[in-house]
């Protein structure tokens, strides 16, 4: 999904920062066999942060495709730390 902005005024895990997207949904790896998807799992893109931290439409585009595979890694169960470490990883 895509939503101009997040609702409320701080990020979720109460750590600073400008929040750019953010997975709602039990991870993979924490369903165990009676789990019976009462909700469908769903990523959120926050479209006005991504717009204000890029200078132009490549750059949103790049943004985009880095926040949802950073999603996606929540999905997956990786942590914060996890998931910044492949990042860093991957620009060097």
């Amino acid at each position: 999904m895509v939503e101009d902005r997040p609702r409320g005024p701080a990020r979720p895990d109460g750590r600073p920062g400008i929040l750019l997207g953010l997975y709602h949904g039990l991870p993979y790896k924490d369903r165990g066999a009676t789990y019976g998807s009462p909700v469908p799992d769903v990523i959120v893109i926050y479209k006005e942060p991504i717009e204000s931290i890029s200078s132009s439409e490549d750059e949103v585009r790049d943004r985009v495709r880095q926040v949802v595979l950073h999603e996606v890694g929540h999905y997956f169960g990786l942590t914060e730390k996890e998931l910044r470490n492949i990042e860093r990883e991957e620009s060097e």
